[in-house]
């Protein structure tokens, strides 16, 4: 899926807090405020749950700001989204190095 660039540039409102996915709000705006985000580039997707929302790593632009590196579950319509992670490029790369560091390759047991 690399290489496929999806660009979507959407103007949501910030759902209430609540338990279930798809309910965020942005960071540095009060609930209910809305906000822009453009998909960039779809890096690729985790995992897919049987609701249809999928976890995946994307580079997003949130309000027209630089682009980051963001892991979070979307809707199949990338319309709503759950909480997720932003990362800079030298956190991404940070958390690259960590991982090339590891031995990955354990008998740890996959966890789902």
């Amino acid at each position: 899926m690399k290489g496929n660039v999806v660009e979507v540039m959407e103007t949501a409102k910030a759902y209430k807090k609540s338990g279930e996915n798809g309910k965020s709000s942005s960071a540095g705006q009060s609930r209910g405020e809305e906000f822009t985000y453009e998909i960039k580039e779809h890096i690729g997707v985790l995992k897919t749950s049987p609701g249809g929302w999928t976890k995946e790593l994307n580079v997003v632009s949130w309000n027209g700001n630089p682009e980051k590196y963001d892991l979070r579950e979307w809707s199949e319509d990338h319309k709503k989204m759950s909480r997720g992670v932003t990362l800079t490029l030298r956190e991404a790369r940070t958390i690259f190095e960590w991982f090339s560091e590891r031995d990955l390759s354990g008998a740890e047991a996959e966890e789902e």
